[in-house]
């Protein structure tokens, strides 16, 4: 997800669905069956709207409508250049997202 997430944000993509979002980092998307279709769209839900309502993700992503869900991307040079930083971010936001304990974070991330 944080792959495609960053590779969307650098293709200078500005608005996003939740069905594109999930198509897009699931290879298989069209033909995985509805039922986990949905569990998948869920859980990226959640991890989206969380990362959105962070002060950090903030200035990555925003929610834009509800329904359908819809986020845009901040296309900025500031992510360019602090690419590192909000690499690091969201590996860090997903491990805290998965329940691991967060690790020592480096002065010069």
């Amino acid at each position: 997800m944080v792959s495609h997430l960053t590779s969307l944000i650098v293709q200078d993509v500005v608005k996003i669905s939740l069905r594109e979002f999930c198509a897009g980092y699931v290879p298989a998307w069209r033909y995985i069956d509805p039922a986990k279709q949905g569990e998948i769209s869920r859980n990226t839900r959640e991890l989206l709207t969380d990362l959105s309502r962070d002060s950090t993700g903030r200035s990555l992503i925003l929610r834009e409508t509800q329904d359908p869900p819809e986020w845009v991307l901040h296309q900025n040079a500031e992510f360019r250049r602090r690419q590192k930083f909000y690499y690091g971010f969201l590996d860090r936001f997903i491990a805290k997202k998965r329940g691991e304990e967060d690790q020592p974070q480096s002065p010069f991330e």
